[in-house]
């Protein structure tokens, strides 16, 4: 996965306050869906899961910390991002694209892209 790569790679200290989506609940694949329910991490390969206060794979996790904008078609938000092995965060900009079709695609600023993800049960 060369985006945990390039969060890894691109560390800063420090914590900020988080922002919170509007989301309405938690979107994900199969298994980022059975990861939200039970707090379990399965498949590198196959995790992403979207919640309202971060986007998480099976290796990382990138919490909110703030909305830039936001329009109909989604959100651009500052994330502080970490491997899940490493204390170590990298602050970067999601772009969360939201389709007419309740579905989701997160697009990482390198151009690395997680989704369509749709809405867990």
């Amino acid at each position: 996965m060369v985006s945990v790569l390039v969060l890894a790679s691109l560390a800063l200290p420090g914590t900020l306050k988080a922002d919170v989506l509007p989301l309405g609940g938690s979107f994900g694949t199969a298994d980022g869906c059975l990861y939200a329910r039970t707090g379990v991490p399965t498949n590198e390969d196959t995790l992403f899961l979207l919640t309202p206060n971060e986007v998480a794979t099976a290796v990382s996790v990138c919490q909110f910390r703030k909305v830039l904008a936001s329009s109909a078609r989604g959100y651009a938000v500052q994330a502080a991002c970490s491997a899940r092995d490493s204390g170590e965060q990298a602050d970067i900009e999601l772009d969360i694209q939201v389709s007419e079709y309740d579905r989701i695609t997160v697009k990482l600023a390198e151009g690395a892209s997680w989704g369509p993800l749709g809405r867990c049960p």
